[in-house]
């Protein structure tokens, strides 16, 4: 038996463990593919990899419906989907269980395979990161001043102005909405304002911090999203996929950059007037994978609130059952009632302050020296104000517990079917914490998968379609955040089995003014009255940019929506999707750049997404007879709903469909 001398050398002409030769040369290979520096980013990788799968491991043990594994193996999966490991359709602990050959960066990121898509986007091989910084770092560094120090110094300079601009105080007496839930809501985002202003300017304790704050926070963003900027400046002359590539990666951009580029993306999702489909539809999907704040925390807002609770179980505050981009939420027990604790994460208000006076410098800049042409029709001065107010509206939880109660007296009558979460009045609510009754219920999207019952289903999308109808038409005050995720179902203890629908997360609303809802009103008697051309003179008479259009696209977009109307025509009343109907004129209106006001837009994209689940609950559902209670409220539009319904009845006949064909030729 051979002797292994005690002296070794460094090299053998054979290896020392042959038997561990396949793993010293995958490690070997994978150093010089990526470039990482020596094998112990090898390892440390594979020990993260390892407790990863141990924790997936541990969570398969327990049963399904456990809290403990919904609540992390969401959030394990959401992290492994978001830095592109997993694929969304592939969000299953068995599946990371199944996966290997992670490795992470020394900045703890991670490398993935040399055809990953994500290499098109910042993620190069590491030798390729290392010698292209390290021949042109006086250059980096001088590019990075320059981006950076250039708004910085703009900003404190015309700091008193933008503050003007951001938080404009000023509203006109003709648009003052007529709902009085609004005005007391205008108040409440006023005194918002007011209370993050005081309390940002209390907290400084040099009038260094700020700047220098806004300065790395400045440089954080510039490194992020210049790749994506210059990408998207070069994707004319790419291939038309890489565009969906660059969605994506923008998406998981807005998601590292924090809860106001969260929020952003969120509400470019809901403006189809501005984007196009693909890019809504990727940026709908975006969630925030937010970080949760800690017990202690917790703890010491209650303090400063000056609430003491006393709950069951006491250790509640150390398992939050949600988080989210503003806030986290917790379930206890308190008085014998089961309520939800709705918390603001700390010094999320100071990170969206920064984060919105960045956004408000840029687009100045943008506006300023980049071609106007290219961005003014976009209105992005207006947009980006009407982002700021919505960012105000959620990081105030007392605007959401006044919406709640708004909500819930206008469904005061129908409460045994469509509810809300009920405020309790015993626990004071705060702008930090909100208390809520826990209302139980699964998610829409859920409840559409495993529900089969036909009438059930109907009776759902009765329901769902008409409380969003009375919204819109009767209350004049309208949930502006509808998604599946945000509707929850649960059937009727009774042995009647009634669907019962609850709205939750109603910190967003929109209302509309005389002037917006009488456009819409007016748009909404063109498209039932099938005129095509009056449609198209509203939208272009009435939008914000009326003198900037020119003859050539009101031409175009008068014939293209004459077009789209008589394709309407040819359609039943029974199939007839309005909201359909909608999304074309969305579409149109960015095609031709035609600007439309954001109510509007959101009301627009509303009623597309209620419809559409009223079709997927009954696919025989018809949306136009049920707004038919509503139509009734207003003669113009019962008469125009009464001429369309005598058109299509005598327009079966050869001769005057010939005719009605040949009045739209010729109206064009």
């Amino acid at each position: 038996m051979p002797r292994v001398p005690l002296v070794y050398n460094k090299t053998y002409s054979t290896p020392r463990r042959p038997y561990e030769k396949e793993r010293l040369d995958q490690e070997l290979e994978l150093i010089g593919k990526f470039g990482l520096r020596n094998k112990r980013e090898v390892w440390r990788v594979r020990y993260t990899l390892a407790k990863i799968r141990k924790a997936a491991r541990e969570l398969l043990t327990l049963d399904e419906k456990e809290p403990k594994r919904l609540f992390e193996g969401n959030a394990l999966l959401r992290r492994l989907v978001r830095i592109g490991v997993l694929d969304e359709s592939k969000m299953k602990l068995d599946y990371v269980l199944a996966r290997r050959g992670l490795l992470f960066l020394r900045t703890s990121r991670l490398i993935f395979p040399s055809n990953s898509s994500r290499r098109l986007f910042g993620l190069p091989q590491r030798g390729v990161i290392h010698s292209w910084y390290r021949r042109f770092w006086p250059l980096t560094i001088a590019f990075t001043v320059i981006s950076t120090g250039v708004p910085i110094g703009y900003i404190i300079y015309r700091d008193i102005r933008l503050e003007q601009l951001w938080f404009n105080k000023e509203h006109d007496s003709e648009e003052n909405s007529e709902s009085v839930a609004q005005s007391e809501l205008d108040t409440l985002l006023s005194e918002t304002q007011q209370l993050l202003d005081a309390e940002l300017y209390l907290n400084r304790s040099s009038a260094f911090i700020v700047p220098i704050r806004l300065f790395f926070r400045t440089i954080k963003l510039v490194f992020v999203f210049t790749p994506l900027i210059i990408f998207y400046m070069l994707q004319d002359r790419l291939a038309p996929q890489y565009y969906e590539k660059w969605c994506f990666a923008l998406k998981r951009s807005f998601e590292y950059c924090g809860p106001c580029f969260i929020k952003l993306g969120q509400w470019m999702a809901t403006r189809p007037d501005l984007f196009s489909t693909q890019f809504c539809s990727i940026l709908n999907d975006l969630h925030s994978n937010a970080p949760i704040h800690t017990e202690s925390e917790t703890r010491k807002l209650l303090r400063k609130n000056n609430i003491g609770i006393e709950s069951s179980p006491s250790n509640f505050l150390s398992k939050p059952i949600a988080s989210g981009a503003i806030a986290q939420v917790y379930r206890c027990q308190i008085k014998n009632l089961d309520l939800i604790m709705k918390v603001r994460h700390p010094g999320v208000q100071n990170e969206i302050y920064y984060d919105l006076k960045i956004l408000n410098i840029f687009t100045l800049l943008l506006t300023k020296f980049v071609s106007k042409q290219a961005f003014e029709w976009l209105n992005m001065e207006d947009n980006i104000k009407s982002f700021t107010k919505n960012m105000l509206l959620q990081t105030n939880l007392m605007i959401e517990t006044k919406n709640l109660q708004i909500f819930e007296r206008n469904f005061e009558k129908y409460k045994l079917n469509i509810c809300f979460p009920h405020v309790d009045p015993s626990l004071p609510s705060t702008k930090d914490i909100l208390f809520e009754t826990y209302e139980n219920g699964q998610q829409l999207n859920a409840f559409m998968e495993t529900c089969t019952d036909t009438k059930i289903r109907k009776k759902l999308a009765y329901l769902g379609v008409n409380a969003y109808l009375k919204m819109l038409f009767v209350d004049n005050f309208v949930h502006a955040d509808l998604h599946p995720g945000n509707i929850l179902v649960r059937l009727d203890q009774n042995s009647s089995q009634e669907p019962v629908i609850v709205f939750i997360d109603v910190g967003l609303t929109s209302s509309l003014n005389r002037r917006d809802k009488k456009n819409f009103y007016d748009l909404f008697r063109a498209i039932v009255n099938y005129d095509g051309i009056e449609a198209a003179t509203l939208l272009i008479d009435r939008a914000p940019n009326v003198d900037e259009i020119d003859d050539q696209s009101k031409i175009g977009f008068r014939k293209e929506m004459s077009i789209l109307i008589e394709n309407v025509i040819k359609t039943p009343l029974k199939q007839l999707e309005v909201g359909l109907v909608l999304r074309n004129v969305l579409d149109l209106s960015k095609k031709y750049h035609i600007k439309m006001e954001s109510n509007f837009t959101t009301l627009a994209l509303g009623t597309i997404i209620i419809e559409g689940i009223g079709r997927q609950l009954d696919p025989d559902f018809d949306f136009v007879n049920a707004t038919k209670p509503y139509l009734q409220k207003d003669f113009r539009l019962v008469k125009s709903y009464l001429n369309r319904v005598f058109q299509q009845s005598i327009a079966n006949t050869s001769w005057w469909s010939r005719l009605f064909k040949k009045n739209i030729e010729n109206s064009v």
